[in-house]
């Protein structure tokens, strides 16, 4: 087969010139080359990716800030040591953001026992109440 673009003689059948790389006509089109496979990148010996993500810390046991049971206390018992209570127990949801597990703990603990104390005080004072109004009462009664 000759071919148009340089007059080269080429064996039948070829479907390019051999001289010119023109396509010849009549002879089928070749078939499209495979691509290129991909070039492997290897990192340098040592190289770790930086990680955007956020580090996710969990606790093993969920703290509890014991806020309600603060408010409670201060509103029916006794404000002073109450608000003692509410004052740890708000801690307790910052230190757990910050990651300070143990500092959460005891804050939570902290704010349980100014609760308890709360409600302790409000508890003797009543009774307290209670025992100075029948004495009041038992003292009227003699006369």
């Amino acid at each position: 087969m000759i071919c148009p673009n340089c007059g080269h003689a080429n064996v039948d059948g070829s479907a390019t010139c051999a001289s010119c790389g023109q396509q010849l006509y009549g002879a089928p089109p070749a078939p499209p080359a495979p691509p290129a496979p991909p070039v492997a990148y290897a990192p340098p010996p040592g190289y770790a990716p930086p990680s955007y993500s956020q580090p996710q810390v969990v606790a093993a046991v969920p703290i509890k800030s014991h806020l309600v049971m603060a408010i409670l206390a201060t509103i029916f018992c006794c404000i002073p040591f109450g608000i003692v209570g509410i004052v740890f127990a708000s801690q307790v949801n910052t230190k757990l953001a910050v990651g300070d597990f143990a500092g959460a703990q005891k804050a939570s603990q902290t704010a349980l026992t100014w609760s308890w104390v709360s409600i302790g005080a409000g508890l003797f004072v009543a009774v307290a109440y209670a025992l100075l109004i029948m004495l009041g009462l038992m003292s009227g009664l003699a006369y």
